[in-house]
């Protein structure tokens, strides 16, 4: 009987520690001042508050306060985005949609740990100027593919149920 005990004990505690482990969590402002990726996108911030982090999908929600009126918002991250892989695929006054690319076996400094792998990476970006206030979402998707859209991603199916709508949400608030 004591040689059962002592394996229930380890599955027991492995489970418990897997269960204390979330995978998702609300992002503090530092650390979404360091997260690279979306630096470009943070423009003149006065707060910057988290809304949803998920570590194992890397996606984010966020929002922040900037003190740029709507056009020297969008002129000033028009200019961070110059050079960089970020593509512009969607846009209405308010809201803009980028999408960046790396295909499997690239050299990027971007990006120097995907050269095993595909990255298909959407950020949607959205200026409220009544309260100049901008939201963030951001999502990455990891392929074995060549090349990959975002599109075509099981991320993408996810952040449809996950990411968006805490995204349009924070809008509103």
């Amino acid at each position: 009987m004591k040689w059962i005990a002592l394996p229930l004990f380890f599955i027991m505690t492995g489970m418990l520690g897997c269960t204390m482990l979330s995978m998702e969590d609300v992002p503090s402002e530092e650390l979404i001042k360091k997260w690279d990726t979306i630096q470009p996108f943070i423009i003149e911030p006065s707060k910057i508050m988290g809304i949803y982090r998920n570590i194992d999908i890397d996606a984010i929600v966020f929002k922040y306060s900037t003190i740029a009126d709507r056009d020297k918002f969008w002129a000033h991250l028009k200019s961070n985005l110059q050079g960089t892989k970020w593509l512009l695929i969607a846009e209405t006054s308010e809201t803009r949609t980028y999408e960046r690319r790396f295909s499997k076996g690239d050299q990027s400094p971007a990006r120097p740990d995907m050269a095993l792998f595909s990255s298909a990476e959407l950020l949607k970006i959205e200026y409220l100027p009544g309260k100049q206030m901008v939201i963030v979402g951001y999502v990455q998707a990891d392929s074995s593919e060549k090349d990959t859209s975002f599109a075509f991603t099981n991320e993408a199916k996810w952040a449809e149920k996950e990411i968006w709508p805490r995204f349009n949400k924070a809008k509103s608030e």
